[in-house]
C-alpha cells in the first residue's frame, strides 16, 4: 500500500508561542519554522512548500512584502497571511497578492480549512473524523461529497461540474446541508469539519 505523502508547510511568525500552536495545528504535517523574514527568504529559495502561513508584522520586514517578493520569482504557492491589524490596507494587499488572510488570536479553524483546501486532501484520519461529522448529523453520501469539495476550495460552480449536476441541485444540497447542521454559510461548516479532522492537541 502506497503511503499518503506528507505535505510541507513554512510558517513564518516572529512569536515562538504562535509558532508552537500552528504546529500544534499543522499535525502530520512537515513544518518549516521561521522568525524573521531574512530566513523565511532563504527558506523559500532553497525548499518547495505545499503552503504559506505568514505573519504580517515581522522584526525585520513585513510578510506581505516577502510575499510580494516571492510572487514576482513566479512561485504560485498558496499563502494564508496573519496579522493582529485590521487594516483594510492589509487585507486588499494580501488579496492582490493571492492570499487568504486571518486575523490573531484565534487562527486555528482558518489554518485547519486553509491547509484541507490547498493539499487537496484531508488525509486518512482527517476523512474518517469528517465522516463521523456527516455521520452524528445523519448527512446523506451525496451530502458528504459536496462537503468534502467545497472543503478543497471549490465554488458551487466547480462542485456542480465536478458532480455532473446543476449549480441549483447544488444550491439545493447545500440549503439542506446548512438547515441539518445548523451553520449560517458554507465556510463556517467547512472551518467545523476541518476543526474535528485536526483537533487542537
Amino acid at each position: 500500500m502506497e503511503r499518503p505523502r506528507v505535505h510541507r508547510v513554512l510558517v513564518l511568525d516572529d512569536d515562538v508561542g504562535v509558532r508552537v500552536g500552528l504546529v500544534r495545528v499543522l499535525s502530520g504535517m512537515e513544518v518549516e519554522q521561521c522568525g524573521s523574514v531574512a530566513a523565511a527568504r532563504r527558506c523559500l529559495e532553497s525548499q518547495r512548500h505545499d503552503a504559506w502561513i505568514i505573519d504580517v508584522l515581522l522584526p525585520d520586514g513585513s510578510g506581505l512584502e516577502l510575499l510580494s517578493w516571492a510572487r514576482g520569482e513566479g512561485m504560485e504557492t498558496p499563502a494564508l497571511v496573519l496579522t493582529a491589524d485590521e487594516r483594510v490596507a492589509h487585507a486588499n494587499r494580501a488579496q492582490l497578492l493571492g492570499a487568504e488572510i486571518a486575523y490573531k488570536p484565534d487562527v486555528a479553524p482558518n489554518v485547519r480549512a486553509f491547509v484541507a483546501r490547498v493539499t487537496g486532501q484531508l488525509g486518512v484520519e482527517a476523512t474518517r473524523r469528517v465522516d463521523a461529522f456527516a455521520a452524528a448529523r445523519r448527512l446523506s453520501p451525496r451530502e458528504r461529497e459536496v462537503i468534502g469539495l467545497f472543503a478543497r476550495g471549490k465554488t458551487r460552480v466547480a462542485v456542480a461540474a465536478d458532480l455532473s449536476v446543476a449549480e441549483n441541485t447544488v444550491k439545493t444540497v447545500v440549503r439542506r446541508l446548512l438547515a441539518k447542521t445548523g451553520f449560517a454559510n458554507m465556510q463556517a461548516l467547512v472551518e467545523r469539519c476541518a476543526a474535528e479532522a485536526w483537533p487542537a492537541q
